[in-house]
């Protein structure tokens, strides 16, 4: 099997710092990428500016500003972006509730999440395994 036919594609991810002790992280498949929990644009798109790369979706795990603080504005710069975020939460932005058991496959790439609930943090939190 050549590698343009490989079952796995290559995945890479990027810890994005961010404030002073948090990261955004950034999955990528070589061509595209998918932003997890970002808190603050700037160091995104630092980071896209040095490596471009189609950005497909924003996951959002819970609802605390250090997490959710920069969707808006990078929703602005890539407003084709789909976000997900827990289903039973509320946001100053347009997303997809996701819950339990669902699977979110990301359109035009082999990244594929599942999503749980992991209340503890806060009532809402998840997590996107794959």
């Amino acid at each position: 099997m050549n590698a343009n036919n490989s079952i796995h594609s290559i995945t890479t991810i990027k810890a994005i710092k961010a404030f002073l002790d948090n990261y955004i992280w950034l999955v990528s498949d070589g061509l595209n990428g998918v932003i997890v929990d970002p808190g603050d644009a700037s160091p995104v798109f630092t980071y896209l500016k040095k490596n471009p790369l189609k950005i497909k979706a924003i996951l959002i795990t819970h609802k605390h500003h250090d997490h959710i603080g920069g969707v808006v504005k990078i929703k602005e710069k890539f407003p084709n972006v789909l976000i997900y975020a827990p289903n039973n939460s509320s946001f100053n932005f347009d997303f997809i509730g996701v819950r339990e058991g669902d699977i979110i496959e990301i359109k035009d790439t082999k990244l594929v999440y599942h999503v749980l609930e992991t209340p503890g943090h806060t009532n809402d939190h998840i997590v996107y395994y794959n």
